[in-house]
């Protein structure tokens, strides 16, 4: 079951190195040392406007960051150093949510929407931005929000304009499975799955 949370949790899931990412205005910036409050907040970076999405791959700890207008960075090196990515519509698009492939941190899905509707969309990279393919089901829809089933990554949730869709093949193709004509689910920003049941 996919529960659309009206609600963000305000617990914050830590890294076993307790390495907490919080997003600012300025960037990213982390503990220098440990969660402690008697630490100092360091900024990494990448400084290319307000940072809104952080994601870590969960096996390589590639970082990837996302700006509110569109700007999208890598880093290798735990935020050491950033690379920018290149991304066909940068400037004019909103980024909302960033899905890593679990074996591969070079591919992944970017929830977007656009200042022209046709831009809006679910992307997909596999080379790490050097080329994107928009998933035609979402074409001038925004996508909102990415989730996961914990029991397998070909299993991928998606909230978009008008409704949740899901995936069974690692975005290959996707189905709304939400009510169409439910506006009052509409849109829908963030979603996660039950961890005992993908549908």
């Amino acid at each position: 079951m996919i529960k659309d949370q009206q609600e963000r949790s305000s617990t914050i899931p830590l890294r076993t190195t307790f390495t907490l990412i919080i997003l600012l205005s300025i960037g990213v910036v982390v503990p220098s040392l440990a969660l402690d409050t008697t630490e100092k907040w360091v900024a990494i970076g990448p400084y290319g406007g307000e940072a809104v999405v952080v994601t870590v791959h969960p096996k390589t700890d590639a970082l990837l960051a996302a700006s509110l207008h569109g700007r999208l960075f890598r880093s290798q090196d735990a935020g050491a150093h950033w690379i920018g990515r290149p991304f066909p519509a940068e400037l004019n698009s909103k980024f909302h949510a960033i899905l890593f492939n679990s074996i591969d941190d070079k591919s992944y899905l970017l929830a977007v929407s656009h200042d022209h509707a046709t831009g809006s969309g679910l992307y997909k990279t596999i080379d790490d931005g050097v080329t994107w393919q928009a998933s035609p089901e979402f074409q001038g829809r925004s996508v909102w929000a990415l989730a996961t089933f914990p029991g397998d990554p070909q299993v991928i949730a998606a909230g978009a304009t008008d409704g949740v869709y899901l995936t069974k093949n690692g975005g290959q193709n996707w189905q709304r499975i939400s009510p169409s004509d439910k506006s009052d689910l509409q849109p829908v920003v963030s979603v996660a799955f039950d961890p005992t049941d993908a549908r």
